[in-house]
């Protein structure tokens, strides 16, 4: 609780230091989104809404501005579960800079809704695009989304590749352990791995597994 209360105030803090921030500078636009982005973590959704559409109304005008706004939108829309509207504002974003985040961003809005075909051309566009230094969550995007699709071969080439780059990303660890737990790897580094970085992410993923022996079995029968 007491940690909750923190993170509260700083994050109330850092609203104030924005709002400071703008009144200094009314055509500081990433001053905009930061204070959206600030509101959105704190789930005061139509607060942030209401900022980042006036903000594109007052920004209309320069064009060239807007992305960033489109995108804090985008997310707002995301975060509230309202995914055609969040699909709507990424698909807005058309500088080359943030283009690549708008494109992971559709795809994980079509994942959360099992578009996983959809979901896996946009994170694959993010994914081909992206530096190595900077693709793994597009990667194992891709990977999730072979994996829901039952193409676990694909799903463990793209879950290898994110852990060239974070060897140490829990989620993808555990996802991995997974597809060799199918291909009867014993003893299973992956799981061990995940247990001896983050125990308490075991525990909780570890009750989880007879959901995903479950899928993977159904995923094989009809393959079969």
């Amino acid at each position: 609780m007491k940690k909750r209360e923190e993170q509260k105030e700083k994050a109330q803090t850092a609203i104030k230091l924005l709002i400071a921030k703008i009144d200094e500078n009314p055509d500081d636009v990433q001053a905009y989104y930061e204070l959206g982005v600030a509101l959105t973590e704190m789930k005061s959704y139509s607060q942030a809404e209401e900022l980042f559409k006036r903000t594109l109304s007052a920004f209309s005008k320069t064009p060239e501005k807007t992305d960033i706004l489109h995108y804090g939108l985008g997310n707002v829309y995301y975060a509230s579960e309202l995914y055609s509207e969040a699909i709507t504002e990424f698909k807005n974003v058309k500088s080359k800079k943030l283009r690549n985040d708008a494109y992971l961003m559709i795809a994980q809005t079509n994942y959360v809704q099992e578009n996983y075909e959809i979901a896996l051309a946009f994170a694959l566009t993010a994914a081909q695009q992206e530096q190595d230094s900077k693709n793994d969550d597009a990667l194992k995007l891709v990977g999730d989304c072979f994996m829901n699709m039952g193409n676990f071969e694909q799903a463990k080439q793209y879950y290898d590749q994110a852990l060239k780059i974070k060897p140490k990303d829990v989620a993808v660890l555990f996802q991995r352990g997974i597809i060799a737990m199918i291909d009867k790897d014993i003893p299973n580094k992956y799981f061990k791995l995940v247990k001896q970085i983050d125990g308490k992410y075991y525990k909780k993923m570890q009750s989880r597994l007879t959901d995903a022996e479950t899928f993977v079995i159904k995923k094989q029968t009809k393959k079969e």
